[in-house]
């Protein structure tokens, strides 16, 4: 009965070591991914310099807030904690990791909504420049129409003074 009780506890702990493997490999490969998002950032925010400097700003921002949240720093803590069987507080560390990430995902998703007012600014001019055409040829139709009742009127005046003259 203690052997069997021996090996299961030699199972279970090896399955901690193996989660714990896991774990580790996963937090290392976010690592990897992280150090290449920030490149790739440094890269974009290059290229966008001279068309986008606003779009190019945000990305430089966003760089900052990696930098300042010390996420390659934090995610190596937390390997370190899984490392150390400290799987709690590994969690801990990375609920706010993942805060962390949103809120520069927050303040890089500012960038779609600046091309989103773009868009939206431009149909609005659009929607200017045709409302500008249509006043004009409503004011067009009003001095035709006002044209056309003074000479109704006229016309009415010459039929009244010929109608009295005839009389």
């Amino acid at each position: 009965m203690a052997a069997l009780a021996l090996n299961v506890a030699v199972y279970i702990h090896a399955e901690d070591d193996r989660q714990k493997v896991y774990l580790t490999e996963r937090e290392q490969e976010l690592q990897k991914k992280i150090a290449d998002l920030k490149e790739k950032m440094r890269r974009v925010a290059a290229q966008l310099e001279k068309k986008e400097p606003q779009s190019a700003a945000k990305l430089h921002e966003g760089l900052q807030k990696l930098d300042g949240a010390l996420v390659e720093d934090d995610i190596q803590a937390v390997i370190n904690l899984l490392k150390e069987g400290q799987v709690g507080i590994a969690i801990d560390k990375q609920d706010e990791l993942i805060g962390d990430l949103k809120a520069i995902l927050d303040l890089l998703e500012d960038r779609n909504n600046e091309k989103d007012l773009a868009a939206k600014l431009a149909k609005i001019r659009a929607m200017i420049k045709e409302m500008k055409g249509v006043i004009d040829k409503q004011e067009e139709i009003t001095k035709e129409t006002s044209k056309m009742n003074e000479e109704r009127e006229r016309d009415v005046a010459e039929m009244k003074k010929a109608l009295d003259e005839a009389m």
